[in-house]
């Protein structure tokens, strides 16, 4: 179930998150709370992670970070498509996309949990 706020509205962050979806914003704000950073630390913390993720694949390199996922530039191959009006077949350019592997962390354990027998 998803329940949309108004924009003027903005979440606390000790209030309880009730969409599916963290955007900036409240990822700074949770950054903050959990580890008792300010606002400004917590919003600087999270954009030189950003930036230097950004910097590392733009760059060409992958970038893992165990537990968490790896990050990687990939050349897209071209698909030719057929264009709705003429009807003539186009080909787009290559191009290139992040691509994201998730880690371990983000999998629920398969294994059954033994210590509680």
């Amino acid at each position: 179930m998803v329940i949309t706020l108004s924009r003027r509205r903005s979440l606390s962050p000790f209030e309880e998150r009730k969409e599916d979806n963290l955007n900036r914003k409240e990822l700074i704000r949770l950054v903050a709370k959990d580890n008792s950073l300010t606002l400004g630390d917590s919003e600087f913390c999270i954009n030189a992670v950003c930036n230097a993720i950004s910097k590392v694949v733009n760059d060409g390199d992958k970038l893992s970070i165990y537990g968490f996922g790896t990050f990687q530039k990939v050349r897209r191959k071209p698909k030719p498509y057929r264009h709705p009006v003429t009807g003539e077949m186009c080909v787009p350019e290559p191009s290139d996309v992040i691509k994201f592997v998730p880690g371990i962390a983000f999998f629920p354990s398969t294994e059954p949990d033994y210590a509680d027998l």
